[in-house]
């Protein structure tokens, strides 16, 4: 359980004066806050995984909500998920943990992405810190539900029990599935699976997904993209990759200093398993 003070100290860099009601509209002010202003990357754990650092950074939800007070970054699917959980309990809410299998296609039935589930009043929703889609998904177990937006469109497809989530992957034209396995996942797991992705998971270059008020902003190493809120994306090479992570990112100065070169440049790399 995470403590009150730190509960309400990333409240607060949330810009939520409090803990929100364990209601739809709670949820709602809890998630697009949390979508706002924690980002997706892999800024801790690409430091630990360099210096050989065990567990790898932010696999607890205290250390990775120290790290975006002090620096501003968030984590991938395990930390940030486990993160989100603990703060949805915190807040009185009725959270439990899931995995699945993102991109199917490349890795079917394989478990790399872990996401969160809300039930509220007997209502399943879904919010997910890796798509930061703003506010909530609806499940429903006997048909299709939609978020339609410019920047975040998702759609929930029921699945043997569970759900297809598919939706637009940041930085891209391309929609891709995540498939929902296994309901009920222990932190443990998460752990687990966190440090298994050591060597396969956004590990060997820079990666980072954020909201921004003005548009949707991705790196994967030098390559930015830009999606603006009319739906147009842009795509350039930066030779400043510390510029976009501390200016347009608003990561601290100090961490980005600590991160090393790239081991591999991202356009010959093969895609991560996450």
């Amino acid at each position: 359980m995470l403590q009150p003070p730190l509960v309400e100290r990333v409240l607060a860099r949330l810009g939520l004066r409090s803990a929100p009601p364990a209601s739809r509209a709670g949820l709602d002010a809890l998630y697009a806050a949390w979508s706002a202003r924690v980002p997706w990357d892999n800024v801790q754990k690409r430091i630990t995984v360099v210096t050989g650092r065990r567990p790898l950074g932010g696999a607890e939800a205290e250390e990775f909500f120290h790290a975006f007070l002090r620096d501003g970054t968030g984590g991938t699917c395990w930390p940030s998920s486990g993160a989100l959980h603990a703060l949805l309990v915190a807040c009185g809410f009725d959270a439990r943990r899931l995995d699945g299998t993102m991109d199917p296609t490349r890795w079917p039935d394989e478990i790399n992405h872990a996401s969160v589930i809300v039930t509220l009043d007997g209502e399943e929703l879904l919010v997910d810190s890796s798509m930061l889609l703003g506010r909530a998904l609806p499940l429903r177990r006997d048909a299709p539900t939609e978020i339609a937006d410019v920047l975040h469109p998702a759609r929930a497809i029921p699945r043997d029990g569970l759900w297809t989530i598919r939706w637009r992957l940041q930085g891209r034209d391309r929609e891709i599935d995540c498939v929902l396995l296994r309901d009920d996942v222990s932190a443990d797991e998460y752990r687990e699976r966190y440090e298994l992705s050591r060597e396969t998971g956004f590990s060997h270059f820079v990666t980072l997904v954020r909201n921004l008020p003005t548009g949707l902003l991705t790196l994967n190493g030098t390559k930015r993209t830009f999606r603006d809120l009319s739906g147009h994306l842009s795509e350039s090479y930066v030779d400043d990759r510390s510029r976009v992570l501390v200016d347009e990112a608003g990561l601290s100065r100090e961490i980005v200093s600590m991160l090393p070169p790239d081991d591999v440049d991202p356009r010959r790399a093969p895609p991560p398993r996450r």
